[in-house]
């Protein structure tokens, strides 16, 4: 592995080199279809004397890892709407609180809910 990026040696550029090799670089990238496993595998790192400071990424890479934070947030969400209803635990009838109370605590209202299966 090279330095800063933490990508390997060939795939760190010199901000000329980054100049030459660009076109080249990005007719490469938009070829690809799959996005790879990791965001940074078929990355290049670009910087002054091969330090980084910025780095190409495919398209199809960096449209998939938005993607997975989205699916990533939303399960949060999830998972904090469900957290909050099992810490207000089963109480006595006389001390529940209302589900619109409950889901407005979280910005929402009921027709902003995703519907169940």
């Amino acid at each position: 592995m090279g330095r800063g990026s933490g990508l390997p040696i060939d795939r760190q550029l010199g901000t000329d080199q980054a100049r030459t090799r660009l076109p080249s670089l990005v007719d490469k990238m938009r070829r690809r279809r799959k996005p790879s496993r990791t965001l940074l595998e078929n990355a290049y790192a670009i910087g002054p004397r091969r330090q980084g400071g910025a780095v190409l990424i495919p398209e199809v890479d960096a449209v998939a890892a938005v993607e997975r934070i989205e699916q990533l947030e939303a399960e949060l969400e999830d998972v904090a709407v469900e957290l909050l209803l099992h810490s207000r635990g089963p109480e006595p009838a006389s001390e529940t609180v209302p589900l619109d109370d409950v889901i407005a605590e979280f910005g929402l209202s009921r027709h902003e809910l995703p519907r169940s299966p």
